[in-house]
């Protein structure tokens, strides 16, 4: 069990099912699923790619929490790590790069690299620490959707945003976004620790639109050295930004410490789920060509019974029944004592 609780498994099921379209009712259904599953196993082994999300390393990124690194595999997704100081271009399968914490700035052949693999169309989850904000290449990439980093770890002002410490941030969550909307709906609160902020241009890149995530309150605030405050007021610390002629989607957080395995244990798995809807949101999980085999459904409705007939049915299965059973049993062994 690679996760905390059982209920993250529920979750990530919430977020697929919110993302495409299928909604979770009360009822249990009982399918058998088979044929699908013997067909479409098939036709992925026998498929010439698969969308991968690519890990990218060479920098001295910040290691994945296990359950975050375990984690993407189970949205359908094949999980890789990719060097980009050995290679000139990604590959073709990549359906998302997770950039994680680097240490050390990408060169200029590198950044080019990425750049051009927005511009045909590539997505990219960026999450960040302070350390790797200030890395100006790495910055160019989010400078193509508009965005730049904020100096300074935050401090939540508004004592009923934060847990326990004011840099462990309750942020308020997009009740609109298909990122975050369902996770609103469910109640999932996430924690965002040792946060810095996301600054979004007022006149952004042609084509481009930049969406809130999770936002600090207005009394938000940082210090320099000499513990002098200065007020940020509400800042993002979670945006979704897509270029609606590329198709280019970046999704940046400015927290390392929300997906490490701490956190995600104290807060049930909802860094979890968020995850799920952003990988979903900036792509479709691996889906079969194959023509869909209906499952056969197992579930019955349930017999609804009225009282004078429930009456007359207990009577017969809990008395006649039995003791015509048990009338019989008796009548065969005295006649085989007869005999």
């Amino acid at each position: 069990d690679q996760f905390v609780r059982s209920d993250s498994y529920l979750q990530i099921a919430y977020a697929y099912y919110n993302q495409y379209g299928v909604s979770i009712d009360s009822v249990t259904h009982h399918l058998y699923r088979a044929e699908e599953a013997i067909s479409q196993a098939i036709d992925f082994v026998t498929a010439e790619t698969i969308p991968h999300v690519y890990v990218a390393k060479g920098h001295n990124e910040a290691p994945l929490g296990n359950m975050f690194s375990s984690f993407i595999e189970q949205v359908g997704l094949i999980c890789e790590d990719i060097n980009l100081r050995d290679v000139k271009a990604l590959p073709d399968d990549v359906a998302t790069l997770v950039i994680h914490a680097p240490k050390t700035d990408l060169s200029d052949e590198e950044t080019s690299m990425l750049l051009s693999f927005m511009e045909s169309g590539g997505n990219i989850l960026l999450i960040t620490d302070g350390e790797s904000a200030a890395l100006p290449n790495l910055m160019r990439i989010a400078g193509a959707m508009g965005l730049a980093p904020l100096g300074g770890v935050i401090h939540e002002g508004n004592a009923n945003r934060f847990d326990k410490i004011d840099t462990n941030i309750k942020p308020a969550i997009n009740d609109k976004h298909t990122i975050t909307a369902p996770g609103v709906e469910s109640g999932y609160v996430v924690l965002m620790p040792n946060s810095h902020g996301i600054s979004v241009a007022s006149k952004l890149p042609e084509n481009v639109t930049v969406t809130s995530l999770l936002t600090t309150s207005d009394s938000a605030y940082v210090t320099d050295a000499d513990g002098k405050e200065t007020t940020l007021g509400a800042v993002p610390v979670g945006v979704a930004a897509q270029n609606s002629k590329t198709g280019a989607k970046l999704v940046w957080y400015s927290s390392v410490d929300a997906f490490a395995d701490a956190t995600v244990e104290k807060n049930s798995g909802n860094a979890l789920y968020y995850l799920a809807m952003t990988l979903y949101w900036q792509n479709k999980a691996y889906r079969s060509v194959l023509p869909t085999i209906a499952p056969i459904e197992l579930t019955r409705d349930m017999i609804s019974v009225t009282a004078f007939p429930g009456i007359l049915l207990g009577i017969v299965l809990v008395v006649l029944i039995p003791v015509t059973c048990l009338v019989l049993g008796i009548s065969i062994r005295l006649r085989r004592k007869r005999r």
